[in-house]
């Protein structure tokens, strides 16, 4: 750069430098030591102070902004892919006029409607409860009872062999065998009747007994796999229950 373009500042850096290298080179002892050199830079900072702060700012300003991008042009667009040759795009082709209609898809079998769990588990409380009130009325008029509730589930479930649906099987044959027993009735339900009137049951005995075999009707037409084993213990539970509420029969001599 030539001296006449240069200004006072500039100058006078250039002077002290060429005045360290003359002394290098008449004293070569003395050298450019790290005084001189921070001599130099302390010269720098105070000349040029206000130029370093605002450059030093303009770079903490770049360094915050987040990075721009610029729109792609035309040509730096990727081009639209192409259909590959071996697996061309084909259109649909239409339907003929004289074409049948599709079929419509077949619907799955249909299987037998059961009672939801819900409305089940409700039904089945409910015949608890009317087995209860039976037995509660039972006990208030001191009528005599059959076979203890205990030992009919054991006897049961021993020879169900932990089957369900045959020890549901055996509490009603032993309901219907024990009332038909007592009175000498054609079925069940007459002989409930019978011994409700003649005061050995209480009247609940033949609401309890008339649900649970409504029930029960609709749980042995379901088939395997409908109804839990849970509801179908429940239901041999409640035939036990009705069991005990029947006096066996007195022996005659």
């Amino acid at each position: 750069m030539p001296c006449d373009q240069m200004d006072v500042r500039q100058l006078l850096l250039a002077g002290v430098a060429l005045l360290l290298i003359l002394a290098h080179l008449f004293s070569p002892a003395a050298g450019v030591d790290d005084t001189s050199v921070l001599l130099l830079i302390v010269l720098a900072i105070a000349l040029y102070g206000g130029e370093l702060t605002a450059w030093l700012a303009a770079m903490r300003e770049l360094a915050a902004e987040p990075p721009r991008t610029r729109p792609r042009t035309k040509a730096e667009q990727p081009a639209p892919a192409k259909p590959s040759p071996a697996n061309p795009v084909r259109p649909a082709p239409e339907p003929r006029p004289d074409a049948p209609a599709p079929e419509a898809p077949r619907a799955a079998a249909e299987k037998p409607e059961q009672p939801p769990s819900s409305e089940l588990a409700s039904r089945i409380r409910q015949v608890s409860y009317m087995v209860e009130h039976a037995r509660v009325a039972a006990a208030t008029n001191d009528l005599p009872a059959g076979q203890a509730r205990w030992e009919t589930i054991t006897m049961i479930m021993e020879a169900a062999a932990g089957q369900p649906r045959a020890a549901l099987l055996m509490i009603w044959s032993a309901l219907d065998e024990r009332l038909r027993a007592s009175t000498s009735a054609r079925d069940g339900v007459a002989a409930t009747h019978r011994l409700v009137e003649g005061g050995v049951l209480p009247e609940q005995f033949a609401d309890a007994f008339e649900a649970f075999r409504t029930l029960r009707m609709e749980i042995v037409q379901e088939g395997d796999g409908q109804v839990s084993e849970a509801v179908v213990w429940s239901m041999v539970d409640i035939g036990a229950s009705l069991l005990a509420l029947i006096p066996p029969r007195p022996e005659t001599k």
